[in-house]
């Protein structure tokens, strides 16, 4: 069984999810970019996206390290809310499975 194909929510229900669109669900989508909304850890802009490092030539540091940088794992969005649901939506720039760590600690989100 490989990692796309496994399901949390067999052993705990508390974590299955649902693929959620726009029209009709009742979800009001925000953009981190609004007030009331903070961001940390990603503090450099790339395109519009988020980024740990700035953006530098070619060779400025290792390819490697350059990667590492979109990496959203320990970033942080901060904001308050009397929801009882929340959704996130994120459309990640790498997310490639690493042989030394799971999905989750290199492009996964926490919430709290």
């Amino acid at each position: 069984m490989g990692v796309r194909d496994f399901d949390v929510a067999r052993y705990d229900a508390n974590m299955a999810s649902a693929l959620i669109t726009g029209g009709g669900s009742g979800i009001v989508w925000h953009d981190a970019d609004e007030p009331g909304f903070r961001i940390g850890g990603l503090p450099f802009r790339t395109g519009g996206n988020f980024r740990r490092l700035p953006a530098l030539p070619e060779g400025a540091i290792p390819e490697a390290v350059d990667r590492l940088a979109w990496h959203t794992a320990g970033a942080t969005l901060a904001f308050k809310t009397a929801s009882r649901n929340l959704c996130l939506r994120a459309k990640l720039r790498c997310s490639k499975l690493m042989d030394h760590m799971t999905a989750v600690g290199s492009a996964g989100f926490d919430l709290y």
